[in-house]
């Protein structure tokens, strides 16, 4: 059985960059481009969407479940006296034979990011996690985007360029495009995760365009985005919870294919939001991780469009 492999299809050392992981679980036809996701989970599962709805979400897509290793503690004694391990008690299907993802580590102190990847890169492994920029994933939402490259721009440099990339957290869209321009490939849905908690959708309008080997993202309709109190960077996402949408009868998105904005308004969820009916973050979770997961493929068709540039 042929152990996972990552490979690179636009190799740009200086920009974003088109690739495929592949041999997922053993199958050579299993495969997933990236820029990608992967999917963020608490207790095994995707927060808000069971097994089947989420199947109904991206029926064409291969996917990746994240299985953060707190949340996995919180139910470790039903996994042991199920006794069959993690797999079989969450229901799915996870990576065998899977590579190695070797963290690298050293905060803001680019010196010790770039000597943590001078060590790493000596040894074969799938790719390179970033991590340590917050103490959690959500908090990643308010750090701009100059912040965090200088430090991944200056560590990038001493990776190899054929290993895969990785950085978790609710990173914003922009900063998102940033991300990718700087060369990472995998992210997961914490951000959708969070818009979810904040009973809020994700909205924004986007153009996508690509000049020298870097994505650029103009923001539409930054004006029409109810900006939350305590959010400075809410300009993609609507507060379902706002009264202005109690007689609101047109879906989250218009022109949206997702199954909530097929079938329901934002009056009616505004009214399940408001009667804490567990179905409301339901359908906001499926138009939000539909809506990412768009967001994604979208920039994925544009590098493989311009990938001989």
């Amino acid at each position: 059985m042929e152990p996972v492999r990552f490979s690179i299809e636009c190799p740009n050392p200086n920009g974003a960059r088109l690739g495929t992981i592949r041999n997922l679980a053993g199958n050579i036809n299993c495969q997933i481009e990236t820029p990608g996701l992967m999917f963020y989970t608490r207790n095994g599962s995707v927060p808000n969407v069971s097994r089947e709805v989420l199947q109904m979400i991206i029926p064409e897509e291969r996917v990746l479940f994240n299985f953060p290793l707190p949340t996995i503690m919180e139910f470790h004694k039903p996994v042991e006296k199920l006794n069959k391990g993690l797999t079989s008690f969450v229901g799915l299907q996870i990576l065998k034979r899977s590579g190695i993802i070797a963290p690298i580590q050293g905060g803001y102190n680019i010196e010790e990011r770039i000597r943590s990847a001078q060590f790493l890169s000596g040894f074969d492994v799938l790719g390179y996690m970033f991590d340590g920029f917050a103490n959690d994933g959500t908090s990643t939402e308010f750090i701009p985007s100059d912040v965090v490259q200088s430090v991944i721009n200056e560590t990038i440099a001493h990776l190899p360029n054929d290993k895969m990339r990785i950085m978790f957290g609710a990173w914003t869209p922009d900063v998102i495009i940033d991300l990718i321009n700087s060369g990472m490939d995998l992210f997961d849905t914490t951000l959708p995760y969070l818009v979810t908690e904040r009973e809020c959708a994700l909205v924004f309008d986007y153009k996508l365009t690509y000049k020298g080997g870097l994505v650029n993202m103009e923001v539409l309709n930054k004006e029409i985005c109810l900006v939350k109190e305590n959010i400075d960077k809410a300009y993609y996402e609507l507060d379902l919870k706002n009264k202005v949408h109690f007689e609101s009868f047109i879906p989250l998105k218009d022109k949206c294919t997702c199954l909530t904005c097929k079938k329901h308004t934002r009056s009616y969820i505004h009214h399940l939001l408001l009667s804490n009916e567990i179905q409301g973050p339901l359908l906001l979770s499926i138009h939000n991780l539909h809506f990412y997961f768009q967001f994604f493929k979208d920039i994925r068709e544009l590098l493989g469009n311009n990938k001989k540039e």
